[in-house]
């Protein structure tokens, strides 16, 4: 007798979801009522009935600025930095809103004052709040409290380097119980028998929450075959995306003719608007730097390069810039017969070195952040040693760069692994490109430079 069911036949459907983090987001709208409160005490400013309404602005006003920023991410990779970052944009939005309520409601009761008060005790209670939670969550995760287990499977290279990223990133909650490798055909029962075995044995032992495969080559049948396993364990199971293997973190899809196909690597960058708009940032940025910095710090570095030893005060280098053209760049010299100069250590641990490219900024020849400009020696090496690095040179070097901010620096000597990483860091900012995430990477590449001279 042929069984029905009455549940409808369903197309597939496919969605990218970023998981967002209600808890603290209520936590957070508590706060925005807190320091509230404390704001209209400090600034001696009179409460009011209407202040109800303000304050419901406020919280509306937070809670929909939380669905256009990071800040709620649940699986986010930030530092410390990069959480009070995500929060610089809600505190805006709340300065503007409390600005726009008290403008319409005629209210002058310590207008100014109150504003700058709610404002900074806001990121101040915030910021306060991230760092005692991250530091109870590290405390958690390293007794093993509220971890899920995690077994992954996939090809050794990818399978490794995932690892590493879950243990680094422990505020995600996930301990990493067993790796092993993946069949790449059902054909293979001897390789599939042992991975189940595998399986099972850490399922047992370790009561399994997840399983992730990090695979691109992989037959229907595998994939049927760890899907019927995971369903009978209740374990959840995520596959990477195969179309991962183009190693892209952006994909358009677009219609031609009514046909769709997908754009790897599609970019902002690549239409004149935006570039325009980077280029002027560029150009106005570098200006204020040099008038503002540069015509009593240049002269002073100067001084202090002749009065340490002889020789000259910059060094020409031939570097390579967009679309593998060759340009003429200049840095402060910091060496004598290959020997660090005590000026050259403090201007190499503080960037200062880099000071004279804002020349090649305004050029046109440089970015103020892009991918790191390499000689023409670095080109070949990095060329035969690294995939798609000829992807780099679509758009213009920088004197700050994503992979560097990421602490990925490069080497004579480095690892072919680490240059691999290099170059898809520089790729993914490529891809990623905005205005928003440029000023990140100099706000962090400041904090780490700062970080650096005070800690060293």
């Amino acid at each position: 007798m042929t069984q029905t069911t009455s549940l409808p036949i369903m197309a597939p459907s496919y969605s990218i979801e970023t998981r967002h983090n209600y808890t603290k987001l209520s936590a957070d709208l508590l706060i925005v009522l807190v320091a509230f409160l404390l704001a209209t005490q400090l600034s001696h400013r009179v409460w009011i009935g209407r202040d109800l309404l303000v304050v419901g602005g406020l919280v509306v006003g937070w809670y929909a600025a939380s669905k256009f920023t990071p800040l709620y991410n649940d699986f986010r990779t930030l530092t410390f930095i990069n959480e009070v970052w995500a929060l610089l944009p809600n505190l805006l939005f709340q300065f503007a809103i409390l600005t726009v309520f008290l403008f319409f409601l005629n209210d002058t009761n310590y207008a100014r004052t109150f504003s700058l008060t709610y404002v900074s005790l806001l990121g101040t209670l915030i910021t306060l709040k991230m760092y005692g939670l991250r530091k109870i969550f590290h405390y958690w995760n390293g007794k093993g409290i509220y971890q899920k287990t995690l077994v992954v499977l996939g090809d050794s290279g990818k399978m490794n380097g995932f690892v590493d990223f879950v243990k680094k990133n422990s505020q995600f909650g996930y301990k990493v119980v067993g790796i092993a490798p993946l069949p790449s055909s059902a054909a293979r029962v001897n390789e599939w028998d042992e991975t189940l075995r595998y399986l099972e044995k850490a399922h047992s032992l370790h009561l399994l929450d997840e399983l992730i495969v990090i695979s691109e080559n992989f037959e229907e049948d595998i994939a049927k075959k760890i899907t019927q396993w995971a369903d009978s364990k209740g374990v959840l199971l995520r596959f990477t995306p195969r179309f991962l293997q183009f190693r892209s973190s952006r994909f358009t899809l677009e219609l031609l003719g009514g046909k769709p196909l997908i754009s790897v690597r599609n970019t902002l960058l690549d239409t004149d608007y935006y570039w325009l708009i980077k280029r002027l940032a560029d150009v106005i940025i570098s200006t204020c730097v040099l008038l503002l910095v540069g015509l009593w710090l240049v002269p002073l570095i100067s001084l202090a390069i002749v009065l340490e030893s002889s020789g000259p005060i910059w060094i020409k280098k031939r570097l390579l810039g967009q679309g593998g053209k060759e340009f003429d760049s200049w840095v402060f010299r910091t060496q004598v017969e290959k020997q660090k100069t005590w000026i050259g250590r403090i201007l190499l641990q503080t960037k200062l070195d880099k000071f004279p490219r804002l020349l090649n900024v305004l050029r046109g020849e440089m970015s103020l952040v892009g991918p790191q400009a390499h000689k023409r020696s670095e080109y070949y090496q990095l060329q035969l040693a690294t995939q798609n690095y000829k992807v780099r040179y679509r758009v213009k070097p920088g004197l700050m760069g994503w992979a560097e901010t990421n602490e990925v620096e490069i080497q004579a000597g480095t690892e072919p692994a680490v240059l691999q990483k290099k170059v898809d860091y520089d790729i993914w900012y490529i891809e990623n490109w905005s205005l928003l995430l440029d000023g990140e990477i100099m706000v962090k590449t400041f904090y780490k430079v700062v970080r650096s001279v005070i800690f060293r």
